[in-house]
């Protein structure tokens, strides 16, 4: 195969290059040309939004369209050679190494191209019979083996959508049966059919002729395509100025599909399903229709999209942040890799001093965000919290503001905690954007560890609250699940601190459900509760003064924490406990009775903190690190009545934790957490967050 070189994008001004496919019938082979044209030149182009890998299942099945000027014979170079282009997990685990339908090429410059195969198809329906088509697709129009400019064209995606004529969603061809004449029907439906005339409504892009409204079995087709579950496409989809769908060789408006009755509603039809969970692309559909309709919202900040699109697949997990920056209206994507660049916010994080008790306003603004594939993940993910924490005026989007607002509603005296939204979120969010990152930031620490950078980091301010106090400690984890004897005696200190009937028929239930958690944990899973050893970690009343934990007497006290030999040789343990509030906990073998539990609002983190008292004042009590702890509670109370968080309402209101709330102030049980990145990794990865949509749920019965 001859190698295709990429004609050189112009280094002084923006461009892209256009690729113009050449008339023809439907199987005919593709010929077309790649011309670089900077954005002064004011380009008139389509742009395709696809998946790089089949959209449906079925697609396997179905034949490459052999090439009327000749046999398109596909060699297992050309296989491999498109699916390292494609660079997606899913789509090689889709097509086996022994089959090479999966691959086709197009003629580009006179030079062989490997394409996939749902690229080809698109392709071939798009085409003029007898006009050229100037088309912007990713695959073939970027350098996919240069970082470097894949990086830039990631950063200028949404502008590349905005400034198209028009956007194509492309969802997939329609449904291959296995009929001999398959590639002859499809020819005479692109006759047919409204895709082939694409080029002639460039003249007026508004006004496409649209196909007939599906019926039942194409409609379940449309659903069905997983071009609505991947990440890519949101902004691509959302951008558009003119946006149409094409299907096969048919084609609709935005406008004409938003008019169909189960997209008005938001229902799959009756005769193909009751329950949209049945269609698990309808609601993805229903979602990203949405999307577009709020693009201008304060719902399209970063961190609402990454949430809200948490389930979207892609190849890199990158993507997951990448894919969403052009649609969030927070960001500036930087393309550039100079690490000395500084934006404002790192301006701004420079100047802190943690020793400022009110430190001087965050920036305004948009917050520049480098796109980087080759950067760490830890990176990635800290640079996401500190877009929506140390920038003023970023919102959290409206259902978590409503949920937040209604939570603190129900509070006495809440009006200290106004204004402080993004404290009180932000370990939460810290959790979603692990999630969204497939855990992989847990993974990479493990492997690698934190980068160096990470010790010049700003601390995070958190507000959390008082959760509970450790009554006493149970046997380890280990002899639970081990020594049958172990069991009587947990059993015994329950009824020792909660000799009500009720109480101690409601803590049964909790243990009992608890041991069956503890079995399926893996040990990966329990390691998480582990002691973290790290003097900076302080928590305090938020009404109170935040105590110097670089003072000598407080860090030979918290070192005193540790200098247990037992300790330190059983530090990665774990023990059971009883807490108030009804409450069992599993805690690193370093916890003692009294210690406190802190929690955070609308998910299950929770932290092992000691008191310290430095004098007789009660004021001057505050909270050093001992380590993570998953806590279980009461079914019966973890209702989410609507968007409140019944537990953070009676952890701010001090009622959790009786001894340390401090009664005399506002809000008894709130407390600052002042925590570093790398800790904040620690006690958020793998962790649950409530769903804040406004409608009722249930938590999972152990938190």
């Amino acid at each position: 195969m001859t190698t295709f070189t990429y004609p050189p994008l112009p280094t002084d001004r923006n461009a892209i290059r256009i690729l113009t496919i050449q008339p023809g019938d439907f199987d005919d082979q593709i010929r077309s040309t790649l011309t670089p044209v900077p954005f002064t030149e004011r380009p008139k182009y389509i742009a395709l939004s696809y998946t790089w890998a089949d959209p449906y299942p079925d697609d396997l099945r179905t034949p490459t369209i052999p090439c009327r000027e000749g046999p398109a014979q596909q060699t297992a170079d050309l296989q491999t050679e498109v699916l390292s282009m494609c660079n997606t997990p899913e789509s090689i685990a889709k097509v086996p190494a022994n089959r090479a339908n999966g691959a086709d090429f197009i003629i580009v410059d006179t030079h062989q191209f490997p394409v996939q195969r749902n690229l080809s198809l698109a392709l071939r329906h798009l085409r003029s019979p007898t006009h050229p088509l100037h088309l912007w697709v990713d695959a073939i129009c970027i350098d996919q083996q240069n970082e470097k400019e894949r990086n830039v064209h990631v950063a200028m995606m949404s502008f590349i959508y905005k400034r198209a004529t028009m956007v194509v969603a492309w969802l997939g061809a329609r449904r291959y049966k296995g009929q001999f004449n398959y590639v002859q029907t499809l020819r005479n439906e692109w006759k047919m059919g409204q895709t082939q005339r694409l080029v002639t409504y460039m003249v007026d892009p508004k006004r496409p002729q649209c196909s007939e409204k599906p019926d039942t079995e194409t409609f379940q087709r449309v659903i069905r395509s997983a071009y609505w579950a991947r990440v890519w496409i949101i902004q691509e989809f959302c951008l558009a100025q003119n946006l149409v769908i094409a299907y096969g060789s048919k084609l609709w408006s935005y406008k004409c599909i938003r008019s169909w009755d189960n997209l008005q509603v938001k229902k799959v039809p009756s005769d193909i399903g009751t329950s949209g969970l049945r269609w698990p692309g309808f609601e993805s559909m229903v979602q990203l229709f949405d999307a577009r309709e709020s693009k201008h919202t304060k719902e399209m900040t970063l961190e609402c999209l990454v949430e809200t699109f948490s389930k979207a697949a892609c190849g890199r997990v990158q993507d997951k942040i990448y894919g969403l920056l052009g649609l969030a209206n927070d960001i500036t994507p930087d393309p550039t890799t100079n690490e000395d660049t500084v934006d404002p916010i790192t301006r701004y994080i420079r100047l802190l001093d943690i020793r400022d008790e009110v430190p001087p306003d965050p920036p305004t603004g948009r917050a520049s965000f480098k796109v980087d594939y080759s950067r760490p993940l830890f990176q990635i993910w800290t640079d996401v919290l500190k877009t929506s924490y140390f920038r003023a005026g970023h919102t959290n989007g409206r259902h978590i503001e409503t949920a937040l607002a209604d939570t603190l509603t129900l509070i006495p005296d809440s009006a200290s905690l106004a204004g402080k939204a993004r404290h009180l979120v932000v370990v939460r969010s810290s959790g979603v954007l692990q999630a969204a990152l497939r855990q992989q930031v847990e993974e990479e620490v493990m492997k690698s560890g934190v980068p160096k950078s990470i010790y010049h980091e700003p601390i995070i301010r958190a507000i959390g609250y008082l959760g509970g106090e450790i009554l006493e400690l149970g046997p380890s984890c280990a002899s639970l699940i081990e020594d049958p004897s172990s069991q009587p005696l947990w059993d015994s200190c329950l009824e020792a601190h909660y000799p009500d009937a009720c109480d101690i028929e409601t803590l049964r239930g909790i243990n009992e459900r608890y041991m069956a958690t503890l079995l399926d944990y893996e040990d990966k899973d329990l390691s998480r509760f582990r002691a973290i050893i790290d003097h900076r970690i302080v928590a305090w009343s938020i009404s109170t003064r935040r105590p110097q934990s670089s003072d000598p007497a407080y860090i030979a006290k918290y070192e005193d924490i540790w200098n247990n030999e037992q300790i330190q040789l059983t530090s990665l343990e774990q023990r059971i406990c009883v807490c108030t509030g009804r409450q069992i906990a599993v805690v690193p073998s370093a916890a003692r009775t009294g210690d406190i539990i802190i929690r955070f609002w609308s998910c299950n983190t929770a932290i092992l903190m000691r008191p310290y008292v430095d004098n007789t004042s009660f004021q001057d009590i505050s909270f050093m690190l001992v380590g993570r702890a998953d806590v279980v509670e009461a079914v019966d109370e973890d209702t989410i009545h609507g968007t409140i968080d019944p537990r953070a309402v009676k952890g701010f209101s001090g009622s959790l934790s009786p001894t340390y709330a401090a009664s005399d102030f506002e809000v008894p049980g709130a407390v600052y957490v002042d925590l570093n990145f790398n800790t904040l990794q620690l006690i958020t990865s793998s962790i649950a967050v409530e769903a804040v949509e406004g409608r009722a749920t249930k938590r999972d019965n152990v938190a």
